[in-house]
């Protein structure tokens, strides 16, 4: 799995899970039976995965978005992946300025609040507040999609 980090970073939230049913089988804390199930099913997952990503038409770095975004219950996210993308294009240099992430931050959260209908569920959307002065509370959910969008970034880039 790590050799496909870069080649399909959409796999890395597969592959920690494979990772974390080895530690418990090793810590005994899960069944051989029970593993094998996981590990099965993990298996389908990624070949799906695979699949989709061929047939979606998007490119590697736009599927990895998509695939963080559907997974975190966000509507559209083929249009904000491909949002993302242009973003991260034009702010290419982001790890190397702490500046220039701040600024890459806020334009993901400007977008994903603007999309706030994008989220699947009322509660979500009204946990996310906005005031005049810019934005001044942002539900964790955010911050963690945020996170996770920009660590696949880096392992597009090879930073991480």
């Amino acid at each position: 799995m790590k050799d496909k980090r870069k080649e399909s970073p959409y796999l890395v939230s597969i592959a920690e899970k494979v990772e974390e049913i080895i530690s418990q089988l090793r810590e005994r804390q899960r069944s051989v039976e029970y593993a094998l199930e996981e590990l099965t099913k993990i298996a389908e997952e990624i070949a799906k995965a695979e699949k989709e990503q061929k047939e979606s038409g998007l490119s590697k770095e736009e599927f990895s978005y998509f695939w963080i975004l559907r997974r975190h219950g966000v509507k559209a996210p083929e249009k904000i992946s491909k949002d993302i993308c242009k973003i991260l294009a034009e702010k290419e240099h982001w790890m190397f300025n702490e500046n220039v992430e701040r600024e890459l931050r806020r334009e993901f959260y400007k977008l994903l609040l603007q999309k706030s209908e994008a989220y699947t569920s009322q509660e979500d959307t009204q946990s996310y507040a906005v005031r005049e002065s810019g934005l001044s509370y942002l539900s964790l959910d955010i911050v963690k999609l945020v996170n996770e969008l920009l660590g696949i970034d880096k392992i597009i880039k090879g930073g991480a």
